[in-house]
């Protein structure tokens, strides 16, 4: 009974397991990827390059395409710190109650 129901089970796995070994090639393929070609700055790049240096970092630019030239920029908002509320004046610990004396004289 056992080996009637293992012969197809493991015969199916041996041919499944063998056909995608002989097959992996069609799956999987190596390209390296294309060298791409960068172009060296032209004037208008270089112009707008220096340009850009007289700005602090993080600015952002409106740039005209026929001319080069900067528009508008983003206005430099320093960062202002946040007004804090004055700390109330501490209240001096008083204890819930008043403490009496009283003396009791014994016999």
């Amino acid at each position: 009974m056992k080996s009637t129901f293992l012969k197809p089970l493991i015969l199916s796995f041996c041919v499944g397991a063998l056909s995608s070994y002989l097959y992996a090639d069609t799956f999987v393929a190596f390209h390296p990827k294309p060298k791409l070609q960068i172009a060296a700055l032209d004037n208008f790049d270089k112009s707008l390059q220096k340009e850009m240096q007289k700005y602090p970092k993080g600015t952002a630019f409106m740039v005209d395409a026929r001319t080069g030239k900067i528009i508008a920029t983003t206005p430099q908002n320093k960062p202002m710190p946040k007004a804090q509320a004055p700390k109330p004046p501490k209240k001096e610990k008083t204890p819930p109650y008043n403490m009496n004396e009283e003396y009791i004289e014994l016999l």
